[in-house]
C-alpha cells in the first residue's frame, strides 16, 4: 500500500463470530460441548497432570499443611502454607494441590484476599476454610 489507511466497515463485516458451541473430538461426532465444559475438561486435565507428577514429599507436607489449618477452622490462604513448607518446584503444584483438597471435602473456599508474598505484588488469592 501506499501509506494511507483504508477506512473500516462496521466491526460487524469484518469481525468473525464465535459460537458457544463446538464438536468434541469423538470418533462419533454427535457429541457437541460447550465451552464451559470443554474449560472444565481442560482445567482437569491440567489439574491431573499439575497433581500427578508431583514430588510426593512436597505433596505430603503441602497436605499435612492443609490439613493443619483446616483443623483449626480459621480462614486461610497459600500463602500461610508457604510460610509452613518448601516451595514447589512449579507454581501451579499449589493450586493443584487446593484444589484435590477441596474434592475431598476437606476444605472449602471463603473469600478472597491480597498475597503478602514479595513475588506476588499483592495478587488476589482465595482463601479456605476446614469443612467441620
Amino acid at each position: 500500500m501506499n501509506g494511507r489507511s483504508r477506512a473500516q466497515g462496521p466491526a460487524s463485516e469484518s469481525a468473525t463470530t464465535l459460537t458457544t458451541t463446538i464438536v468434541s473430538p469423538t470418533t462419533d461426532r454427535t457429541h457437541v460441548a460447550t465451552l464451559e465444559a470443554l474449560s472444565r475438561l481442560l482445567r482437569d486435565e491440567g489439574i491431573a497432570r499439575a497433581n500427578g507428577n508431583c514430588d510426593a514429599w512436597w505433596a505430603s507436607c503441602f497436605d499435612a499443611a492443609v490439613g493443619y489449618f483446616a483443623s483449626t477452622g480459621i480462614p486461610f490462604s497459600a500463602d500461610d502454607i508457604r510460610e509452613l513448607i518448601p516451595a514447589a518446584d512449579h507454581p501451579n503444584r499449589v493450586g493443584a494441590r487446593f484444589h484435590a483438597a477441596n474434592r475431598a471435602g476437606l476444605i472449602e473456599p471463603t473469600g478472597f484476599a491480597l498475597s503478602r508474598a514479595r513475588s506476588r505484588h499483592a495478587g488476589v488469592l482465595r482463601t479456605w476454610r476446614g469443612v467441620r
